[in-house]
């Protein structure tokens, strides 16, 4: 008998395995009840309006680390907008964007800051009005949709 059960645990620790890196592969198609999802795009070359020349679009998807933090002020940071070399503050979740730039995580309920990785750098050019980076908010049952343009290579 405990041979057997030996077998049927392994069975399902194979199979569950199976499944974390099935979802992970597919994770557009993955419906969470609650967290975030969006795109990085990187924006490059000369976004400046001049007279007579339409600007062309030049956002390209992103395949990159996302790190998630708790609500993240500059004051708990190490660096300048919009490039920080250390977050002092809990990382929550880490993750990397498919080939299009999509990401998406459970999270629970609950106010985050997105910091996009860059070298050994972290990118948040966004605040709200309480100083927070890049912020996302969790709510009950929403998968909340947020993408962010990393702009280090354009100019405005």
């Amino acid at each position: 008998m405990l041979k057997f059960i030996s077998k049927l645990f392994l069975a399902f620790s194979i199979a569950s395995v199976l499944v974390i890196t099935l979802s992970s592969m597919f994770s557009g198609s993955i419906h969470l009840s609650s967290g975030i999802e969006g795109h990085i795009y990187q924006a490059t070359g000369n976004h400046m309006p001049m007279r007579g020349k339409a600007i062309e679009p030049s956002n390209k998807s992103l395949n990159c680390r996302i790190n998630i933090y708790q609500a993240t002020t500059i004051a708990h940071t190490t660096g300048h907008l919009p490039l920080f070399t250390q977050i002092n503050t809990h990382l929550v979740a880490s993750l990397h964007t498919d080939s299009t730039g999509y990401y998406q995580v459970k999270l629970p309920v609950g106010k985050y800051s997105v910091f996009i990785r860059q070298d050994s750098s972290y990118f948040a050019a966004e605040t709200d009005g309480q100083g927070i980076l890049n912020p996302v908010e969790v709510k009950t049952q929403q998968l909340t949709r947020r993408d962010f343009t990393v702009t280090l290579q354009a100019a405005y």
